[in-house]
């Protein structure tokens, strides 16, 4: 799905301001973020375990991320506020979430800036290298504590296999599904296959 562009959005904010001043009267007694419904996708594709970890939120957490982005108060929300904010996001997920085989920790980083959708989704997309962990089968542990944060339902899939350098993986949730919202952390495990790594293989991450 193609990512949705918010290139001058002063009608939206406007709109926003008189939304939240309706909706703040109706349910005052309501958290100021909604609970977010959370898909995190899980692939491997050469040495890289890549992420798409995508939040849907209510409309009137829509509204009050737009406010949020326009930190000048103009009115607007250009390219480069755009991009603090989601980043900063990003940031923020990636410092809560951990991958670890064994005692190795995997060194998460973003792998591409993130998208905007018109369902009022953001997905952000992060990837970790298995650097110096030897090929063959390996378990990932993954949790993730922004889901403390940010409660809310979350669903979990494995990103289809496709191309030469994809390779399959299972994910799974390390105790029983939970019922309803994470109001807490999470943990998944996440089993790879890995290659045996190229000679010329390199070690950074790439998008």
């Amino acid at each position: 799905m193609r990512a949705f562009p918010f290139k001058n959005v002063r009608c939206v904010l406007l709109v926003s301001s008189i939304l939240l001043t309706i909706s703040a009267s109706l349910v005052a007694h309501e958290s100021p973020i909604d609970h977010i419904d959370r898909t995190i996708s899980v692939g491997l594709v050469k040495r890289d375990l890549v992420i798409d970890y995508r939040m849907r939120m209510t409309p009137r957490a829509a509204l009050l991320q737009l406010r949020a982005m326009d930190r000048n108060d103009d009115g607007l929300v250009n390219d480069e506020e755009r991009a603090a904010y989601m980043g900063s996001i990003a940031s923020q997920i990636r410092n809560r979430m951990t991958l670890a085989v064994g005692e190795e920790q995997l060194h998460v980083v973003e792998r591409a800036p993130a998208l905007m959708h018109p369902d009022l989704s953001n997905e952000f997309r992060f990837a970790a290298r298995f650097a110096g962990i030897s090929f063959g089968k390996r378990v990932v542990k993954m949790e993730d504590d922004y889901t403390r944060r940010y409660p809310g339902g979350v669903r979990i899939r494995a990103l289809q296999a496709s191309g030469a350098n994809a390779e399959p993986v299972s994910v799974r949730w390390a105790e029983e599904p939970p019922r309803g919202h994470i109001l807490g952390p999470l943990t998944l495990i996440v089993e790879v296959a890995l290659a045996e790594p190229d000679a010329g293989s390199r070690e950074e991450v790439e998008p």
